[in-house]
């Protein structure tokens, strides 16, 4: 299969997120070292008003139609498709269009810190994949914060899920982080693989509504390659992850060792950048290393 581009950015982008789609297309431009070229997926309803706010940033990308990419799928004539189901189809589809072999699907709530390459995401022509075995909104010790009632199910590392059903697989269950690689052929063969059975897209997600966990649950169950890394972005997926590391002097230079950008995700967290806190870094971080230092010899036995 001939593409256009070994990589691209792919990002499913909507009005209501322009804030914080400009911030991510700008951090995108700032730090893309090797160029590595963007394009978008729109409503079509939406396409001239990014394509004037793409303008004005002075931002080369290649704009796509959503209507156009899921042309197969209606999303006014199925009850269940809803705005967030209709873009988790989009993401599938995209394959179809040939623009990338592999492409960075990266949601408009991160954005980056710091200057990155090719080689961050294809490792000897392999998709770098962000794994983890833990729930999201637990990843973090921060539960005894969190007493909100899950709107979405959760994944167990030894659940039973229903990707693992439908494989008929019995690993442990590994979720993946946003931003991720996705690959092109990978898709294309997962997509065969539920036509044989006499699934489209759309039933897949309507047995569970989780476009990510289906693709790694694949990948998994049938030993494609890829290169595990740990996240791209440091994910913040709660209002009270994120406090807690601003109470504690955290700013974003400080995430620069172990992380290309920040996730702040705009279903949970009220900021769409990250913002340090006076205390946390004037006052509790101070305390925090003097503590530390008077506390050392007893972590160095």
């Amino acid at each position: 299969m001939d593409y256009q581009n070994r990589l691209a950015f792919f990002i499913k982008a909507c009005v209501r997120d322009i804030e914080c789609f400009e911030q991510l297309v700008k951090s995108i431009k700032r730090f893309n070292k090797d160029n590595i070229p963007i394009c978008i997926s729109v409503a079509q309803s939406e396409y001239e008003v990014f394509q004037e706010r793409l303008k004005s940033m002075n931002i080369d990308c290649t704009i796509f139609i959503d209507e156009e990419i899921a042309a197969n799928y209606s999303f006014s004539s199925d009850k269940f498709l809803q705005i967030w189901t209709y873009q988790q189809l989009v993401k599938l589809e995209f394959y179809k269009t040939n623009f990338a072999e592999h492409y960075i699907l990266i949601d408009c709530d991160g954005y980056f810190i710091q200057d990155f390459y090719i080689s961050d995401f294809i490792y000897e022509g392999k998709p770098c994949l962000p794994l983890s075995g833990h729930t999201k909104a637990e990843r973090l010790p921060m539960s005894i914060m969190y007493k909100e009632a899950k709107k979405y199910k959760s994944y167990n590392v030894r659940e039973i899920t229903k990707e693992k059903i439908f494989f008929g697989k019995s690993y442990p269950t590994l979720t993946l982080d946003m931003p991720f690689v996705l690959t092109s052929e990978y898709v294309r063969m997962f997509e065969e693989y539920c036509l044989k059975k006499g699934k489209t897209f759309l039933d897949m997600l309507k047995i569970e509504p989780a476009e990510m966990q289906w693709y790694v649950d694949f990948i998994l169950s049938f030993n494609l390659p890829f290169q595990p890394v740990t996240a791209f972005f440091i994910p913040f997926h709660l209002q009270a992850q994120y406090q807690v590391y601003r109470l504690m002097g955290f700013e974003e230079k400080d995430f620069i060792p172990n992380y290309l950008g920040i996730l702040l995700n705009k279903g949970h967290v009220n900021d769409i950048t990250y913002k340090p806190s006076f205390i946390g870094k004037y006052i509790i971080r101070p305390l925090l290393n003097r503590y530390y230092k008077i506390t050392k010899g007893r972590y160095d036995l």
